[in-house]
């Protein structure tokens, strides 16, 4: 015999987001969960998968499909000797922060400023 998995349901609820979880055609628990409280499951949940075993390819696939936010807010706080942080707002995700060593600083500041622009 075997086991049906379990499907999540999402349901947009004004102010909240609606999370169940059904098998086999019946809802075995489900929740609302307040834009704070989804700000805490998605951190939760992001570290989580970060100690999975299979990683989060460190490499990105050429043909991959990365949804792009267009304009983020961005926040910048130099770390002294740890490096340069960087934070840029998703708007799904937060706030994602990056510690970037001054050689990692300089060769983004580099691509940016030698890019080719077609012109």
């Amino acid at each position: 015999m075997s086991q049906s998995p379990t499907t999540m349901r999402f349901k947009h609820l004004g102010e909240h987001i609606g999370i169940a979880a059904e098998k086999d055609g019946e809802v075995q628990w489900s929740k609302s969960f307040t834009a704070e409280e989804m700000d805490g499951l998605i951190h939760t949940l992001g570290r989580f998968r970060a100690g999975l075993p299979e990683a989060v390819n460190p490499e990105i696939d050429p043909n991959a499909r990365v949804e792009t936010t267009a304009r983020p807010a961005i926040a910048m706080r130099d770390q002294g000797e740890e490096g340069f942080e960087i934070l840029i707002r998703h708007p799904g995700y937060g706030w994602l922060s990056f510690l970037l060593s001054d050689q990692a600083c300089e060769a983004i500041a580099a691509a940016m400023l030698n890019r080719d622009r077609g012109e």
